[in-house]
This record gives structure tokens, sequence and C-alpha cells, in this order.
């Protein structure tokens, strides 16, 4: 599993958007069928976590071949409405990693990766939770 944080910070008219990435590493293709849930902690643990999941737009089956991946947006707020202009991109929750349960998973945690793949990302989340897109090929 991989985790990008967005290349974009949130506007009025979209929301901030990272890309989970499943790759199927074994020799046989397999099925992802069901919610996923991500789960965000704040490093600091100053605030309370968040949590999103694709109950409603991601449980469909998705096939996996052995060797492809499929990802999914994770839309979420990044931007801070409240405090002054040089705290407006601080959120409560800014988090290093993050859990990752596919259906009928207890969950794995993930670093938060740059854009470019490079380790030191962080998902920084404004609110108290965000959306998991449905799984697809790219």
């Amino acid at each position: 599993m991989t985790f990008l944080q967005s290349s974009g910070h949130a506007s009025d008219a979209q929301p901030a958007a990272a890309t989970l990435k499943i790759t199927n590493s074994s020799g046989a293709p397999c099925t992802i069928v069901g919610p996923t849930t991500v789960v965000a902690d704040d490093d600091q643990g100053k605030a309370s976590p968040v949590s999103g999941d694709n109950s409603k737009d991601g449980s469909d089956a998705v096939d996996v071949p052995a060797g492809a991946a499929v990802v999914a947006d994770v839309l979420y707020n990044d931007v801070n409405s409240k405090g002054t202009t040089s705290a407006r991109y601080t959120c409560p929750v800014q988090a290093s990693h993050v859990k990752v349960a596919l259906p009928k998973d207890v969950g794995t945690t993930v670093n938060v990766m740059k854009t470019n793949g490079s380790p030191g990302g962080v998902f920084s989340v404004c609110g108290t939770d965000f959306k998991v897109g449905a799984f697809a090929a790219r």
C-alpha cells in the first residue's frame, strides 16, 4: 500500500485529493470487495483521530490482477478557515502515517509519502472526516 499526499490544497470548489494505491504483490489475481477504511491520528496527539471510508462509493468488487495496482482518491479539507492567514494550512490533524483497513482486515499502518513518492509526506486534515473514493485501475 502507498498513501500519497495531495499535490495541492483544497479550494472552495474542490477538496484536496490524496491517493491510496494498492498493488497486488502476490502471484495470483485478487478481488477487493466491501468498504476500505482509513484512519489518521495526529502525530502530536493534540487532536482526535479522523477517519473516512468508501462504504457508499467503493463497496463494489474490484479485480486486481497479479502485479497490478488500483487507486482510490482520498478527498479532504486541508484549509483552516479559523485563525490567522499564516495558520491557513495548519490543521488539527497532521499525520505522517495512516492506518488502512481493507474489507475483512484489521488494518495496516502506512507512511504518508510526498506526491513524488519520497518519504516525509503529511496528511493534514481540517475537519472531522474525509472521503475515500472507489478503487479503479489507473
